[in-house]
């Protein structure tokens, strides 16, 4: 039998567009109009504020946020936001089931690390040279089994790990003592401790200061606040303090990391 040859085009997934969306550049203002997914779509969140609507139920864009959009649902957001967003198809899905996308919930939280995979496939699917689409594809592959497995590890984490984790990404700026998180989900402090540290390898107040540092380099890069509103807004008492332990944690100090990130 004569092999039949299938053109990179042909592969699965099929993305259809591929982009980084800036509701301020493009002038989106207020609450977008409802329309109806034609493919799946897989969106990332590069930055805090503006909301989303799963359900009808307005949730908050947190940065790392991930959307998964199946075709046939109704979707709207509230800008400002920025975001990675792939369009894509998985075969007929009218006589087939994909397990993989059937795991991924609407709207969870993803990781820092997933922005780079997001940017590799932008530019994979805007320059098609040869090659790219199946780069593009992969990619995309690696993505989807990232939120299965992120899905799936939330999926075992105790109650009070979730609780903590969604008190901890909505007052960034509040006391988020262990103490503090204790109270809030019921817990005693080395209760939680024991739980937060089983479920994620990591402390809660390791937790929380990588997500504050993601919000500092984020306010920095993006915004004209000085270094203490900065500081304030992160959760940290003083400038000094901030200035100290982010030149620690990022072996740069405030103001170096917003000169680097305004030259690129």
């Amino acid at each position: 039998m004569k092999p039949c040859p299938v053109p990179e085009a042909a592969l699965l997934p099929h993305i259809r567009m591929a982009r980084l969306h800036d509701t301020e550049k493009a002038g989106i203002r207020g609450k977008t109009a409802l329309r109806t997914v034609n493919s799946y779509e897989l969106s990332f969140y590069l930055t805090e504020g503006g909301s989303l609507f799963p359900g009808g139920q307005e949730r908050p864009i947190h940065r790392w946020d991930l959307r998964f959009s199946r075709p046939g649902e109704k979707l709207c957001s509230l800008p400002p936001y920025r975001c990675y967003t792939v369009f894509f198809d998985f075969g007929n899905t009218d006589c087939i089931s994909n397990e993989t996308l059937n795991r991924i919930p609407a709207v969870f939280p993803g990781r820092e690390e997933l922005e780079q995979l997001f940017c590799d496939l932008v530019n994979a699917f805007v320059k098609q040279e040869p090659g790219d689409h199946a780069l593009a594809n992969g990619l995309l592959l690696q993505l989807l089994a990232h939120c299965v497995r992120l899905q799936s590890r939330k999926e075992r984490y105790h109650p009070a790990t979730r609780r903590c984790m969604a008190y901890i990404r909505e007052h960034l700026s509040e006391d988020l003592s262990l103490g503090h998180l204790g109270e809030q989900t019921g817990y005693s402090a080395l209760h939680l401790l024991r739980l937060f540290r089983r479920d994620t390898g990591q402390t809660p107040h390791d937790y929380t200061q990588s997500l504050r540092m993601a919000h500092a380099r984020q306010l920095l890069a993006e915004s004209d606040q000085t270094i203490q509103t900065i500081a304030l807004a992160c959760g940290y008492s003083s400038e000094s303090y901030f200035q100290a332990f982010f030149k620690r944690f990022n072996n740069m100090t405030p103001g170096e990391y917003r000169r680097r990130a305004r030259l690129l």
